[in-house]
């Protein structure tokens, strides 16, 4: 019996975070951040929205530059998603990042002419 791409894709899901369940937010940002400096983006990555959906103002930022930038600056493992990049900027913002501010605004400077 093979089994379908969208089971494999959930149990890989799951797997690649298993390591990250029950983890508090600090947690998550120490292990997202040594992810990041080996290399393995897409398990940094989830491992800041773990930290950035509890809160934590540096991963809302850092994951929504991720998602921002995608696949030209973190590889293949990391879809670019702007939408949901500036989301999460918006969301570091309000909850008082002055560097994500910043950000937006030059995201939002092209658009403006």
């Amino acid at each position: 019996m093979a089994l379908h791409r969208p089971f494999l894709s959930i149990a890989f899901v799951v797997c690649a975070n298993w390591p990250l369940i029950g983890l508090a937010d600090e947690d998550h940002m120490a292990r997202a951040q040594s992810f990041q400096e080996e290399g393995r983006y897409g398990l940094a990555l989830n491992a800041y929205l773990q930290a950035a959906e509890q809160g934590h103002v540096q991963a809302q930022r850092t994951t929504g530059l991720m998602l921002l930038h995608g696949e030209r600056v973190y590889g293949q493992e990391i879809r670019q998603d702007k939408a949901k990049g500036i989301w999460l900027l918006n969301k570091a913002a309000a909850n008082g990042c002055e560097i994500s501010k910043h950000l937006l605004q030059r995201v939002d400077a092209p658009n403006k002419g």
